[in-house]
């Protein structure tokens, strides 16, 4: 097993042990139980929505790049709260409307997903496709680079629909995951 293998699975969990709808406490069981440090955080907490949706992992960008407008924010979001994440330099936030989990992002550094440095190794790549299993199993290809590798993931995931995607050059959030209630 390559090292970024152990490294992304469990910080994968971040995404791939929760589901939509979960209350703030069981998100947070759920990140603590794979070890990661979580902060939850009120509405009227100082800060708390620009720690969940502006900060890494970038959870309103990641919503707004696949045309989601984040639910609760129409009325003053008094209705909101979020949870953030860390684990082996992996960020995660998750976004909580009336109590329950509608939303959430996940970047894991590059590090975490390195390939295997033979460049003729036919299992070169496996790090990745062990954390976009431990992620989100049921995602199609929607996007390809230039030499036709695949970089961009949609479907479901975490019991909503997902986007996954890789970008080799950002070393603090080489793929970025988000999952919103459709």
């Amino acid at each position: 097993m390559a090292a970024g293998a152990s490294e992304a699975a469990p910080a994968a969990g971040l995404v791939g042990k929760v589901r939509l709808g979960q209350s703030p406490a069981e998100v947070a069981a759920a990140a603590r139980a794979l070890g990661a440090t979580v902060t939850l955080w009120s509405h009227d907490t100082p800060g708390a929505l620009a720690a969940g949706l502006l900060e890494r992992p970038d959870l309103l960008a990641m919503l707004h790049d696949s045309d989601v407008q984040p639910a609760g924010l129409e009325d003053g979001a008094t209705r909101v709260s979020v949870a953030t994440a860390s684990l082996s330099g992996s960020a995660a936030a998750y976004w909580f409307v009336d109590g329950r989990l509608w939303a959430l992002a996940l970047a894991l550094p590059q590090r975490a997903v390195a390939p295997r440095r033979d460049p003729f190794d036919p299992q070169r790549m496996q790090p990745l496709w062990d954390t976009l299993a431990a992620t989100c199993g049921k995602l199609r290809v929607e996007r390809r680079d230039k030499h036709g590798n695949p970089v961009g993931w949609a479907g479901t995931c975490a019991g909503g629909q997902a986007r996954m995607g890789v970008d080799a050059a950002d070393r603090d959030a080489a793929v970025r995951v988000v999952v919103w209630r459709p």
